[in-house]
């Protein structure tokens, strides 16, 4: 009574760490080694963990995007955004960082990453 099998504990246990990981993805992102965690994470599991990174990181994709470690994860949130979610991103791109700036797009063109 009250016993899980070991591959419900598993499951639960992933999908622990999983929440942990979208938890704090905004840290991970720019982190040598926790890039690639949340790589992984977005291209090995269902399709809903990628959204939830996609909505997370989408507001900082600029400064993802001139990020020597970060600048991976952008190309992977573009790549598995929705069409809707690309939407947000393309208009998060063109508009300045501050006001009467040029678009955020001409700093990302210009950037090493």
């Amino acid at each position: 009574y009250g016993k899980q099998n070991p591959q419900s504990q598993l499951a639960q246990s992933t999908a622990n760490v999983l929440h942990e990981i979208i938890r704090n993805v905004q840290m991970l992102v720019m982190n040598q080694n926790g890039n690639y965690v949340v790589q992984h994470v977005m291209t090995n599991t269902p399709p809903h963990y990628a959204q939830a990174i996609v909505n997370s990181l989408t507001p900082m994709f600029v400064k993802l995007s001139c990020h020597k470690f970060a600048s991976n994860v952008a190309e992977k949130v573009y790549h598995h955004a929705t069409p809707e979610q690309r939407v947000r991103i393309v208009q998060t791109i063109c508009q300045p960082t501050t006001p009467g700036a040029e678009p955020s797009l001409f700093k990302m063109v210009g950037d090493q990453f």
